[in-house]
């Protein structure tokens, strides 16, 4: 019986926009970015990996770690995808586990395990990019460009 294969996916850090717009505009600037990201894939080692999953995405295995993007797969950084997940992992904690961890810290830090304590940090920093896109986005619609 063949081995199985356990593989984690995450989505792409980018997005490939469909370049038939109808504006003008918007249609240049996609093309524009398109062209970007194209051009800095082209400076990543393109590899073969233990299975072509044929669907864009970030790819981790026991053995190798890879980027599929339009049928082709780039070489990834392992420490890159794996901090990408803790961050995924921190955003999907609940707000009530989180104020409940941050209760045991503030009562006594040695309770909490390594990992809880990461996940403390990581999702407090997760908090604050949030804040910062909302007043981000505040600023852009009461000062538009």
């Amino acid at each position: 019986m063949p081995k199985r294969l356990k593989i984690k996916r995450l989505s792409l850090p980018f997005t490939l926009f469909d370049e038939c717009g109808h504006d003008d505009k918007w249609n240049c600037i996609a093309v524009r970015y398109n062209e970007d990201v194209r051009s800095s894939l082209k400076s990543s080692k393109v590899i073969q990996p233990p299975i072509m999953i044929n669907t864009d995405g970030r790819y981790l295995t026991k053995c190798a770690c890879w980027l599929e993007c339009e049928g082709v797969a780039y070489e990834y950084d392992r420490k890159s995808f794996l901090h990408d997940m803790r961050l995924l992992e921190a955003a999907e904690l609940s707000m009530d586990t989180y104020r409940a961890l941050l209760a045991i810290e503030r009562l006594d830090r040695h309770l909490l395990g390594k990992k809880q304590k990461k996940l403390i940090r990581l999702k407090a920093r997760q908090l604050e990019l949030l804040k910062l896109r909302r007043e981000s986005n505040k600023l852009l619609l009461t000062h538009p460009l």
